[in-house]
């Protein structure tokens, strides 16, 4: 073989490495970014009480949070040894999503104002009234100052200013 069949085969060869390289390369998904995780919760806006959200609900590890929504923007350890843990998600300026338990989701928190897209499957909505909470889910198994617990559904509400300010998902309890 001659030295210009080597070369054009060596130059042949390097090509397709390079080609193959830059397809394995655009098929690998973007770096999550605090601007895409914004817009992918922005579309995950329905609270299922005692589960969660369509993508990350109660008891998945912090580890499985992080593969679907990234790194939380807040994060700090509470309880004793510090055991517990909470990650802070905001998600444009009228929503903060707080996920917190030891090493799994324990509790999802979702705080907001009127201006926040978010609610619960059942149509319970920021700015809501104890009444208007009432009417859809009836009578709540705790009424304790400011929120209405409905512990056997796995959904606790908030109020400020007498409306929802924040709406708590926990595990139903039988």
């Amino acid at each position: 073989m001659s030295n210009h069949a080597n070369t054009a085969g060596r130059l042949l060869i390097g090509a397709i490495a390079l080609i193959h390289g830059a397809l394995l390369e655009a098929q690998a998904p973007p770096p999550a970014t605090g601007e895409v995780i914004t817009r992918y919760l922005q579309q995950d806006i329905f609270i299922r009480p005692g589960v969660g959200f369509r993508s990350v609900q109660l008891g998945h590890s912090f580890v499985q949070v992080a593969q679907v929504w990234g790194e939380p923007v807040g994060m700090r350890r509470t309880g004793f040894f510090r055991s517990n843990r909470i990650w802070g998600y905001q998600v444009g300026p009228n929503t903060e999503v707080l996920l917190s338990g030891p090493s799994r989701v324990t509790t999802i928190e979702v705080r907001g104002t009127m201006g926040s897209a978010f609610q619960s499957t059942e149509g319970a909505r920021f700015g809501m009234t104890p009444h208007q909470i009432r009417s859809i889910y009836g009578r709540p198994d705790n009424s304790e100052g400011h929120r209405l617990t409905y512990s056997r559904r796995g959904v606790e509400f908030d109020f400020e200013s007498g409306v929802v300010r924040r709406i708590r998902v926990v595990q139903a309890r039988r």
